[in-house]
């Protein structure tokens, strides 16, 4: 079987990228043909090669070439349409958000001969416009990772199949004796120590744990001052595209809180390509009490998942996929109803939403409590596994009937 997929470069540290990257070691165990076709990992000159339809350098993945496609939608349109001709797949996975392939409808390769398409997507909007209808009915087959994707897709009359992202073994219990040191050596010993993970982007609502912080020390500085957040994050955004989103080392400065902070990362707008590697991801997992994600929607939100791998409880935002992670084995951040862009309604935090959750956290961090969320929280994220999310995938394939059904329509 000929399989393209795509989505995000699968050699970057990203979660689309984490994903592809499994989807492709499923498909490659299986034997099968593949062509990853990628959006990103190409450097700004490489990217104006690509522009100009100049030859860019090969990348592989595992001995397999990839295919570079740009991300404007025209631009990839017309690769993606040529890539698809030129190879003549029998399948095409794309991974990610439903919008980045609106052009799929359209495809004249869709038409000149069969190939199935299987969108693997994000959902994290519960009310989605009724426009996205056609593409879903479109699909061959649809995945979603969380029940709240699947439920979203399905309200359009459409199947969708629940298949959940893994996690890697690397992510587990830090040893106890080697946390203490580490938590020691670093003054951590008497401290709650909160992590968050995410891209500094509007979605994930960075800017709230400051104000969180700084509300917390008006309320209640002794309980603060036992209080380290340690945010692995972009400080700032230098896209023209997010020039709205905080410089969060400005914005600590600004409310006089830096001293609660620790920033791991320097100031660049490229997160995917400065994670640190996933041993030293774990090891800050396991020094820490809790992962703090406020995000205001999570297609599926795997530092969650990787938290909870090494026995560490989440503190999340009570929307999207964040709630049915969290439910009775996290600590959900109250939300109100608010219009993120572009005119999408989602559920919110604000700063004192937030310190009430890291308040209620903080005080039960060594009761019983705290104990049974963090075995359960384990057992969550062992149900979790990269091999069982790809043998999910490659089962639905199988089970498609072989012979296909294409729209007739081209819009």
């Amino acid at each position: 079987m000929k399989v393209m997929t795509i989505s995000d470069n699968p050699l970057l540290n990203s979660g689309l990228a984490r994903v592809h990257r499994h989807v492709l070691d499923g498909l490659i165990s299986e034997k099968h043909t593949i062509y990853p076709c990628v959006w990103f990992g190409y450097d700004s000159q490489q990217i104006q090669k690509l522009r100009n339809k100049e030859k860019v350098d090969e990348i592989f993945y595992k001995g397999k070439k990839m295919f570079a496609l740009p991300k404007e939608n025209q631009a990839g349109m017309m690769a993606t349409s040529q890539i698809v001709e030129d190879l003549n797949p029998d399948w095409v996975i794309t991974i990610g958000d439903y919008w980045n392939f609106f052009f799929f409808k359209s495809l004249k390769t869709r038409m000149d001969y069969s190939f199935k398409w299987f969108p693997y997507l994000t959902i994290e909007q519960e009310n989605i416009d009724d426009k996205w209808k056609p593409l879903f009915e479109h699909a061959d087959l649809i995945a979603s990772p969380t029940h709240f994707g699947v439920d979203s897709i399905q309200k359009f009359g459409v199947k969708a199949h629940y298949v959940p992202y893994g996690v890697d073994p690397v992510f587990k219990p830090l040893d106890p004796e080697k946390r203490k040191e580490i938590r020691q050596e670093r003054g951590l010993s008497e401290k709650v120590r909160f992590i968050t993970v995410a891209q500094n982007t509007v979605r994930k609502n960075l800017p709230s744990i400051f104000f969180a912080v700084k509300e917390l020390v008006s309320r209640n500085k002794n309980l603060a001052d036992k209080l380290s957040f340690h945010i692995h994050t972009n400080l700032s955004a230098r896209d023209p595209l997010e020039s709205y989103v905080y410089d969060l080392l400005k914005l600590a400065e600004q409310l006089n809180i830096m001293e609660y902070f620790t920033f791991p990362m320097s100031d660049t707008s490229i997160f995917s390509k400065t994670c640190p590697v996933d041993e030293e991801m774990a090891l800050e997992y396991g020094i820490s009490d809790y992962l703090l994600l406020p995000s205001s929607s999570e297609g599926f939100g795997l530092p969650i998942l990787e938290a909870m791998a090494c026995g560490v409880p989440c503190v999340g935002a009570n929307n999207t996929g964040i709630t049915e992670h969290l439910a009775s084995r996290g600590i959900l951040i109250d939300t109100k109803p608010e219009i993120y862009p572009p005119c999408l309604f989602v559920n919110a935090v604000d700063g004192y939403t937030v310190a009430d959750a890291i308040e209620k956290a903080t005080l039960i961090t060594n009761c019983d409590k705290y104990t049974a969320m963090a075995e359960e929280s384990k057992k969550y994220a062992a149900q979790m596994t990269w091999k069982g999310m790809s043998n999910k995938l490659l089962e639905l394939i199988k089970e498609v009937r072989k012979d296909i059904s294409i729209p007739i329509e081209v819009v």
